[in-house]
């Protein structure tokens, strides 16, 4: 069975209570659990610059590279700045700047969402992004990448992105769970336990993630394999906020009784100061300045080889600091589909 339980910005051990009967279904058919968690500033704070349409602006994509003009050596941007082989691969063919120029960029005119690129003839093409491409640190722009790279900066966090416009830190323990820090705020999600429930909520029983040793790192993602046994906890690092996924692998034995939901329960981290906004398939908490937002959202429950086929909308609660997301254990149990 494979369960993704995911949200949106985001990220020991009892026996499984599955009814014994279901053991062949589960060992034949995967169901992935997905949240996404996702961040959001004001336009103003990313300091969105949106280029003037002129005669010397365009915007393309040919099959060629684009650019080859030599723009003038900025006055404020290092000479080799982003020339490490981490940013080597966006220009790749398997980046998402190949067709570009890495060399005719215009760094001053970067803003959060544009790059420019030089032509020969002086003609300008921009590339602009509906989502953040570069974060603002130490006054200068810099090109997010989402790599998740080996880290020792936070003891007891052996992994994180630091390339974009907020910190992700992944800890080495439940206990230190994934570290969220923007600008604004830092936000910790930790403890998980996947949970059994019954109609009014009340947990009926748990199985804790708790080992999270050695993860699996394969570019934007990581994977805390059999963080409980059979269940991987992997999260996709994104450049407005990451995607967590719960996937079940084997099989459970048995279920508790009157067992009508089943979800994930973790500890959340976030300033007392900030609102909550509670909706029945998200939550928002919201800087009272109006400059950030972190949203919780796009709760699903599917089959792994029927993404995009089979979907089951999920629910969320946060309350004293616990959040809970969950879905009917009617779509595991439905043998039809």
């Amino acid at each position: 069975m494979f369960l993704n339980l995911g949200n949106t910005i985001h990220p020991g051990c009892l026996k499984y209570p599955f009814l014994n009967r279901l053991f062949v279904i589960f060992m034949k058919r995967q169901f992935l659990l997905s949240v996404l968690f996702c961040f959001c500033l004001s336009a103003m704070a990313q300091k969105r610059q949106i280029p003037a349409a002129t005669s010397d602006l365009s915007v393309s994509s040919p099959t060629s590279r684009v650019g080859g003009g030599v723009p003038e050596i900025s006055p404020k941007y290092p000479k080799d700045f982003e020339k490490t082989p981490e940013f080597d691969w966006l220009y790749s063919t398997d980046g998402p700047y190949e067709i570009y120029e890495r060399n005719s960029e215009i760094l001053d005119k970067r803003d959060a969402f544009t790059k420019h690129f030089l032509h020969p003839d002086g003609k300008i093409t921009a590339v602009i992004t509906s989502g953040p491409q570069h974060y603002f640190e130490n006054g200068l722009w810099h090109t997010i990448v989402n790599k998740i790279k080996q880290e020792n900066e936070i003891p007891g966090y052996g992994w994180a992105n630091k390339t974009n416009q907020y910190k992700t830190y992944y800890g080495n323990t439940a206990a230190n769970g994934i570290r969220f820090e923007t600008p604004q705020a830092g936000f910790g999600f930790k403890n998980q336990a996947l949970v059994y429930l019954n109609k009014d909520l009340e947990i009926l029983g748990e199985v804790s993630l708790n080992n999270f040793n050695q993860p699996a790192v394969n570019g934007e993602t990581i994977t805390y394999q059999n963080a409980v046994n059979g269940l991987n906890f992997q999260i996709e690092q994104h450049a407005g906020g990451f995607r967590t996924s719960y996937i079940l692998h084997a099989a459970p034995t048995d279920m508790p009784e009157n067992t009508v939901y089943i979800g994930i329960k973790e500890q959340v981290e976030f300033p007392t100061t900030w609102a909550i906004t509670e909706n029945e398939g998200s939550v928002s908490l919201d800087n009272p300045s109006g400059e950030g937002s972190l949203r919780i959202s796009d709760i699903n429950i599917f089959e792994k080889e029927d993404k995009y086929g089979t979907i089951e909308k999920g629910k969320i609660q946060l309350n004293n600091g616990s959040m809970l997301f969950y879905f009917s254990v009617d779509f595991i149990k439905n043998q039809e589909r």
